[in-house]
């Protein structure tokens, strides 16, 4: 009884205080003295909070452009400054979903900013964490490689504009000495060469052999999830991009 009257104050307050419910739950996940199952269950709502949906459920649209802006960035240095990996990945999931609304083309109710579309702050935030020749935080480089993954078919023109940034995340994370950001660059890869036109991605072959080092040095691991998420990833590629795998 005691959820059945939480989830009905959750779904009064979307439509009522939808500002204090964003701003409460960005702040408990900014509380380093809350559980972490909280926190992560806190993350969940958010997602669903900022996902563009029917006016009811998108609680985000009815922030004023000020506290979007703040709400943004505040998910940004919370994902740069959460200690917890699986809590990290889950704020990573909040700012992919803000990302889709922020750069929604034909719905303007997730942009941060009156008649401006996008959030301009995000991909150099991202590029910087995700390059690990500069970030030596290893869960921080792995999460936020795969915040790239995610955010990269809301991002395509722009990552693509970004050719040399991006080849240097990807180079340096498959020549790291760590298998979760190697395992992480090859799912990024992946997504890329699913994601791009060829010649965006035609660059990326020269990285073929190296993927496939990679599966090698999993295997020999015996890191068998990151082996089971890079092969089906792999099989995916080779489905629907054949040529990337031809020498």
């Amino acid at each position: 009884q005691e959820r059945q009257q939480a989830e009905t104050l959750f779904q009064q307050a979307k439509t009522t205080d939808a500002q204090s419910l964003l701003l409460g739950f960005t702040a408990v996940l900014a509380d380093e003295g809350v559980d972490e199952a909280i926190r992560k269950q806190c993350a969940v709502l958010l997602r669903q909070l900022v996902t563009k949906g029917s006016e009811k459920d998108f609680a985000f649209a009815k922030l004023s452009p000020g506290h979007k802006q703040e709400m943004a960035a505040e998910l940004l240095r919370r994902f740069e400054l959460v200690k917890q990996p699986k809590l990290q990945s889950k704020v990573g999931d909040v700012i992919a979903k803000l990302a889709e609304a922020a750069c929604e083309k034909d719905d303007q109710r997730g942009w941060l900013a009156p008649g401006q579309r996008g959030w301009p702050q995000l991909l150099p935030a991202v590029f910087r964490l995700a390059d690990a020749s500069g970030n030596a935080n290893v869960a921080l480089c792995e999460s936020s490689i795969r915040l790239l993954k995610d955010i990269v078919p809301t991002y395509k023109d722009e990552v693509v504009q970004a050719q040399q940034m991006l080849g240097g995340v990807v180079q340096n994370a498959l020549s790291h000495a760590d298998a979760k950001i190697r395992c992480a660059a090859f799912v990024l890869v992946c997504e890329l060469v699913g994601v791009l036109e060829k010649k965006a991605w035609a660059p990326l072959m020269s990285t073929a052999n190296v993927l496939t080092q990679v599966l090698q040095q999993l295997c020999q691991a015996n890191l068998q999830d990151e082996l089971q998420e890079c092969l089906q990833n792999y099989l995916e590629v080779a489905s629907v991009e054949p040529d990337f795998f031809k020498q």
